[in-house]
Formats: structure tokens, sequence, C-alpha cells
């Protein structure tokens, strides 16, 4: 796969730096409770996804389809 570069910059890369400044305000709310394992594996992004899932179904409860 042929590398896009924009003005010397990697799309692939400009993406990846979007994505970051996109997440890391939520993420950060958890770095400090769910400690690194082993020091090197962060499960920081699971533990928010998980976090984001619970709330969506517990919003969801209340609306019911009529289908």
């Amino acid at each position: 796969m042929p590398l896009l570069v924009l003005d010397g910059y990697c799309y692939e890369v400009m993406l990846a730096l979007i994505a970051l400044q996109v997440t890391d305000p939520y993420l950060n709310l958890f770095r400090g409770l769910v400690p690194p394992l082993l020091g090197t594996i962060d499960f920081t992004p699971l533990f928010g996804f998980l976090i984001l899932q619970f709330l969506a179904g517990t919003l969801d409860l209340g609306a019911e389809d009529e289908w």
C-alpha cells in the first residue's frame, strides 16, 4: 500500500494524531484508575469502551421498539 504524503507528512500519521487528540481527553479520565499490566500494556481504552457501552445500555433501557 503506497503512503500518501501531504506537505511532507504521511497521511496515516496525520490521521493517528487526529485520533489521539479526539480520544485522549476521555481516556485521561481513566489513566490513573487502571494500572498498566506488566508496565507496558495499557487497558485504559478497554475500560473506557466498557464504560461507554454500559452507559449506552443504561440509557437505552427505557426506550422500547414498537416493531
